[in-house]
């Protein structure tokens, strides 16, 4: 499966760790969101339509508005925290998808390094509940409103790129908040119609609420 054959680094030490890399990468000005995916296999894997290569590494970063310095500074970090043993999965040039830039090693020689760009999944959250059946004694639309929009904002906040939204785990946490009986909740992901199902995100890609839409990307209903 897929699944095996991404590494999140947990068999790698030191600085190449995913979380390593992650946590240096995200510590730089204006990055939002960073995934590393390993291939720690014979065989060049896909991962959103990126070829990974064999015993190689794939990294994307959001958003594609960072400043040129920060690109750089991006790439010479991550040659200097992967090193010249592992294959790279690279844009061929600068652009939309990405990044790609010359380090000089310790050889003396012009490395390539670089990186993809990574995608928002937009989401609006509804949230219905029934009027009769779905309040605890003392529960309103106006008394859970603002605190169902803040555990689903905080939700969102703790997912990863491409983290599957999971309607079941979001059910839990609003059914948590004082006043709230029973609730049905729905996704529409990028303006199609709602579904109660869970949404897989692309492996590129992070879920977010659309905060655009008039309703901040949460809407709390009873009709």
């Amino acid at each position: 499966a897929i699944r095996d054959k991404i590494s999140r680094g947990l068999g790698l030490s030191g600085s190449r760790s995913s979380l390593a890399i992650q946590t240096a990468i995200l510590s730089l000005s204006g990055v939002q969101k960073v995934r590393v995916v390993y291939n720690t296999t014979f065989s060049p894997i896909t991962v959103s339509t990126r070829s990974i290569p064999e015993n190689g590494v794939a990294i994307w970063v959001y958003p594609n508005t960072i400043t040129s310095e920060v690109q750089k500074q991006i790439v010479a970090l991550m040659f200097a925290m992967l090193g010249g043993n592992l294959n790279r999965s690279l844009p061929t040039a600068t652009g939309t998808d990405g990044v790609v830039g010359e380090v000089t090693g310790a050889d003396l020689r012009i490395h390539q390094e670089g990186f993809w760009f990574m995608s928002a999944t937009l989401v609006t959250v509804d949230v219905f509940i029934d009027p009769t059946t779905g309040y605890e004694p003392g529960g309103s639309l106006a008394s859970v409103t603002a605190p169902i929009q803040e555990v689903v904002r905080l939700y969102f906040d703790g997912l990863e790129p491409g983290e599957t939204l999971r309607q079941q785990d979001l059910l839990g946490l609003v059914a948590a908040v004082a006043g709230v009986a029973r609730t049905t909740i729905s996704f529409s992901v990028a303006g199609a119609g709602l579904t109660t199902n869970d949404v897989a995100i692309d492996a590129a890609s992070f879920a977010t609420l659309d905060t655009s839409a008039a309703s901040g990307g949460i809407v709390v209903r009873q009709s």
